[in-house]
């Protein structure tokens, strides 16, 4: 399905060798939005984020648009930046005005797409939520990149996982009964996220 608007949500960028590029999770983004423009040609491509490492640095909007031209050869006139966000919440508020048509869809990882869809409720705008994942799985050039995900994904769970049964033996001896529950249900919830997740993935 072909969108007027593709909003890439952009993540932190890292200065590598002299340059600015995204961490992981942004180039799964970076690539998904690529591979996305070959599918979607005239479909524009709408990168919000302004600037997370200060002035001394260019924008998550501009590190990205950078890299979508010279490296995929996304034509510049399908590019549209947004350069003042530095949260969720700014990205969706400041980029909507911007739109040009209203069949559009947002851009980013399995794990920051319930947050997203959260704010887009808030402002009663209803769009479809695209995973980077779901898209580069599909592609065998990005099999290396979707197994390294797969592997810190796991990493992540199991660390979670630890981190959780050491704050409530913590909590535990405290004595504090009432945050001990409360920290179990929400440490539940999130390992079920998770596991679901991996689940998803290995599917």
């Amino acid at each position: 399905m072909a969108y007027d608007n593709l909003i890439v949500l952009t993540r932190k960028i890292e200065r590598q060798n002299g340059c600015y590029r995204p961490d992981f999770d942004g180039q799964l983004r970076l690539h998904a939005a690529a591979a996305l423009h070959k599918t979607m040609p005239e479909t524009n491509i709408v990168i919000s984020g302004g600037y997370y490492n200060g002035n001394h640095a260019p924008s998550l909007a501009e590190v990205y648009a950078e890299m979508l031209s010279d490296q995929h050869a996304v034509p510049s006139e399908r590019i549209i930046q947004e350069n003042g966000s530095i949260n969720t919440i700014q990205n969706f508020n400041f980029t909507l005005p911007m739109l040009r048509g209203s069949n559009n869809a947002f851009l980013t990882n399995y794990w920051h797409i319930k947050k997203a869809q959260a704010v887009l409720r808030n402002r009663k705008v209803t769009m479809d939520a695209i995973a980077a994942e779901d898209i580069l799985e599909k592609d065998p050039e990005y099999k290396e990149m979707i197994d390294e995900y797969r592997k810190r994904t796991r990493h992540s769970m199991k660390a979670m996982k630890q981190a959780v049964t050491t704050r409530i033996i913590g909590i535990r001896f405290g004595n504090n009964l009432i945050g001990e529950k409360l920290l179990t249900e929400m440490a539940r919830a999130r390992v079920e996220a998770q596991s679901k997740l991996e689940r998803e993935l290995r599917e």
